[in-house]
């Protein structure tokens, strides 16, 4: 790296643990995290916590272990509704947009600046 690179060891700043959806189970109210494949396992009982109420019903997403707490993630079906749709199409010299009933054509040209 032409002199740059430092031989210092990296340096490990916060302890986390990122659990993959196919890493756990989740039934009931009650998660499964796998430890060691069919051998040991981890479980956590959600219904007791205070936030219950607020998970109830929702997918539940990536997990994240830290050292003294569990981050969940939580994924809720929603229906996008979109009234003014607008397409844009971005190349190298224009930019072209529709809106369902008008085309505009801006070329870039003009603004760049070559040396």
């Amino acid at each position: 790296m032409r002199g740059k690179a430092k031989r210092d060891k990296p340096i490990l700043k916060r302890k986390f643990v990122r659990i993959k959806e196919t890493l756990y189970s989740y039934r009931d109210g009650i998660i499964k995290i796998s430890i060691k494949p069919f051998q040991e396992s981890i479980s956590i009982d959600l219904k007791n916590a205070w936030f219950w109420n607020r998970i109830k019903g929702l997918d539940l997403g990536e997990l994240i272990l830290k050292e003294d707490r569990l981050i969940i993630t939580v994924r809720k079906e929603m229906e996008l509704k979109i009234e003014n749709p607008v397409a844009w199409d971005i190349n190298l010299l224009t930019i072209d947009s529709y809106d369902g009933k008008k085309r505009l054509h801006n070329r870039l040209e003009e603004y760049i600046y070559y040396s």
